[in-house]
């Protein structure tokens, strides 16, 4: 049998834990509908590039929707940034 010191501290400890994994809980959420969405402009992007003939001039609306910013090295190098973080290098 529990005294009612020991159950109000296994108690307390549940319920710090309900908390804790509550709050994890409402961020993945979050984090679900963020991705969800960032998914849902990629695929209306990609929809409208499909519908579109190949580039054949620089076009800016299409640069500012992918690139994030490109990197000259004194070396000549050139890294391009994409807003989904990923990186392509090319040599000079």
């Amino acid at each position: 049998m529990q005294d009612q010191d020991e159950y109000a501290k296994k108690y307390a400890s549940l319920v710090n834990r309900f908390n804790t994994v509550e709050s994890r809980l409402k961020e993945v959420k979050a984090s679900i509908v963020e991705k969800r969405a960032r998914r849902d402009e990629v695929e209306y992007f990609i929809e409208d590039l499909k519908k579109q003939d190949l580039l054949r001039v620089f076009d800016e609306n299409v640069w500012l929707s992918m690139v994030d910013y490109l990197c000259v090295h004194k070396d000549e190098k050139v890294e391009f940034t994409f807003l989904n973080g990923s990186v392509m290098k090319i040599d000079g």
